[in-house]
């Protein structure tokens, strides 16, 4: 959501962050529809995938991508699986640890786990009285921070309206 003109964010405490993350962590699970736009240096246009994404606490994600071409990921523990026209390949996160902790990270948030985001980063959770929030995510750990500058939410509630995945080269 968009701040309203004169409306500013204000850092949020330790334990505002906690009951923030607790709501997340209440839920029964989620479902909700993506558009995601990757904005690469070596290409002229975004490129544009659209789809629904599933989470069923306490760790299982699936995210449907319906178009340009159908395909699905889903993680489940410590593997993910990728299927599309071409038949269906699994990774196990030991195989490659950069995606392991991106990918873990975020089913660390929607499943609320504190304690597991603030191993994997440093985090600042800003806010408004009208409950729209901001969440930066800034990698801690080695590889995942040689990649990834850092992530930002923002949403109202439970709602995650916006997700940027800021990388060190330059691609979002």
């Amino acid at each position: 959501p968009a701040t309203a003109p004169g409306e500013t964010m204000t850092t949020l405490s330790s334990a505002e962050l906690d009951a923030f993350l607790g709501r997340f962590a209440a839920m029964s699970g989620l479902s909700a529809k993506f558009r995601e736009e990757k904005q690469m240096a070596l290409l002229a246009a975004p490129l544009v995938n659209e789809g629904v994404i599933y989470f069923a606490p306490p760790g299982r994600l699936a995210r449907h991508t319906t178009s340009p071409l159908a395909s699905s990921v889903i993680i489940d523990g410590s593997r993910l699986t990728f299927g599309d026209a071409r038949g269906v390949e699994a990774i196990g996160f030991d195989q490659n640890p950069v995606l392991g902790l991106f990918v873990s990270s975020f089913v660390k948030i929607f499943a609320g786990d504190r304690d597991a985001l603030a191993q994997m980063y440093a985090m600042e959770l800003r806010g408004s009285p009208e409950g729209a929030w901001s969440l930066k995510l800034r990698p801690r750990l080695s590889p995942m921070d040689k990649v990834i500058e850092r992530i930002e939410l923002r949403g109202e509630g439970l709602v995650v309206s916006t997700m940027v995945v800021h990388e060190i080269g330059g691609d979002t």
